[in-house]
This record gives C-alpha cells, structure tokens and sequence, in this order.
C-alpha cells in the first residue's frame, strides 16, 4: 500500500472519528468522554494484530508511555475545547495550526525539506486560521472579545499536538507503528483513569452515562487512522503525514454543518479552503 493510500485512509477515519468524537463530547464531562473513547479504542487493536511488525524496540516503551501522558492533558484541552466550541471553528485551528508546528519541528531538528512552495503553504494556512477564528463585528460587539468561543484553546491545542505528532514520528521509527499507537492509547487511559480516581468520579455511574453511539465509531476510527499515521511516520517524512492528516478538518466541518446544523460563515469557508489549499502547497 502507498504512502499516499495510507495517509489518506487516515485522514478521512480521523475527520470522521473526531466528529463522533467531538459529538460525545456534548453529552459527556470531557475527561470521562476523553478517558471512555481512549479505553474502548483498545481491543480494537486486535483487528490490526495480522499486520503488526513482528519486532520492537522494549527499550522505547518509557517514552512511548511518557508521549501518552503528555498527550492525555493536550486531548484533555482539545475535549473541552470541542465541547464549548463549534465543530467548524474548532478544528480548522487545531489541525491546520498542529501541521504547521509539526512541519517547523521537522524542519528544525529532522532537516526535513523546505521550499518557497512549502512557505507560501504555512503562510496559507495562517491566513486560513485566522478567518476561521475570527469574530464578525456584530459578535465583538456582543462578547467583547476578537475571538470565536473555543479559538484560543483550539490555538494551544494546535501547538500542543503538533509537538505530539513529532513525537510520535520520532518513537514510531525507533519502534513499530503497532507498538506505538497502542502504547500510547494504553498510556492516555491509565492516565485519564488516575485524573478520574483524583476527582473520586464513580466509574460506575461513568460507564452507564456513557453515549455509546458516538462513542463507539469515534474510538474505532480513530485507532484505524492513528496507526494508518504511524504506518506513514515510519516510511515518509513528519511533516508530510502531519499536512495529510490535517485535511481531515474539512471532512469534520462538513459533518458538522450537515448533521449538526452548525452554522458556517462564507468568510470561514474561505478560511477553510485556504488552509487547506496551503495543506496542498506544503507537500509539493
């Protein structure tokens, strides 16, 4: 399978994952939502066991679980985000603001390739954020504020998981993509379980307020594409599995206008569609 099937096969599980996702959040307290499509995406994982590599490196398996902790106060964020926000607001900033940090960290310190193309690319993808997450005039002068609701921690839930994603790259090609994407998830539901216990929630009352319909789909999708990432991190660069995946905001936003009604300014389509025109440009 090619790198380009892979990466696509994940972008269009994780939009359609994260809108379930984003979904359950509504209904749900975001740490228990959070802790419950972590959890229930594991046995999932035994549907890839025939095409896990049959070795790994047993010394990765400290960073992998300390990635996972890190990552479960970033998801942490983006649940809450998701459930005070709008969908359409929400992960235009988050997806086309974490490729772009992922694409610097590249850059940086993985001497990944750079072109004018791929400058002209962020510079897009800025521009798109920022008609994505500003206010019109009518709402400034209502809520006193430049910023629709959810764009500021949608902002540093971009930088939060962009950091993560390089992460990822670094111990999936050090480790396997199998390996990786499950300890991970193993790590954010130990993790979330401890913050629960903390709280002294009942998981008793946890597991029966669970919306298993949104659940469900969302924790298995996003094990399908989460590994398809890994697959790609291992065989191509960070930054161009990061710009693939991103795309996924754009599937996510339709669901979002079309089932939920959410409502979607044409100035935030154009946001849209030059964040990920400049997604496009950055891969060239």
């Amino acid at each position: 399978m090619t790198v380009f099937l892979l990466a696509f096969i994940a972008m269009v599980s994780l939009g359609v994952g994260w809108f379930f996702a984003a979904r359950s959040s509504k209904d749900m307290d975001p740490l228990a939502s959070m802790f419950m499509f972590q959890l229930v995406g594991i046995p999932f994982f035994l549907l890839l066991l025939p095409w896990a590599p049959a070795g790994f490196n047993s010394g990765l398996w400290l960073p992998i679980f300390l990635v996972g902790v890190y990552e479960t106060f970033v998801m942490l964020l983006l649940f809450y985000t998701m459930r005070i926000g709008d969908i359409s607001v929400v992960f235009p900033i988050t997806t086309g603001g974490y490729a772009l940090v992922a694409f610097v960290l590249g850059w940086l310190f993985l001497h990944e390739t750079t072109s004018l193309a791929r400058i002209l690319g962020m510079l897009l993808v800025i521009l798109g954020i920022v008609l994505v997450s500003a206010k019109t005039t009518k709402e400034k002068i209502r809520q006193k504020t430049g910023l629709k609701k959810g764009a500021l921690p949608a902002m540093l839930v971009a930088v939060g998981t962009g950091l993560y994603l390089f992460l990822v790259g670094l111990v999936a090609r050090g480790s396997s993509w199998f390996v990786t994407a499950l300890g991970i998830r193993i790590a954010i539901s130990l993790t979330a379980l401890m913050l629960l216990l903390v709280k002294r929630v009942s998981l008793k009352k946890l597991w029966q307020g669970v919306v298993w319909q949104w659940i469900l789909p969302a924790a298995f999708l996003d094990v399908l594409g989460f590994s398809f990432y890994n697959m790609v991190v291992v065989q191509a660069e960070v930054s161009y599995a990061t710009i693939m995946i991103s795309a996924q905001s754009l599937i996510t936003v339709l669901l979002g206008y079309f089932v939920l009604k959410e409502q979607v300014v044409r100035r935030q389509w154009a946001g849209i569609f030059l964040a990920i025109g400049g997604l496009v440009i950055l891969q060239l």
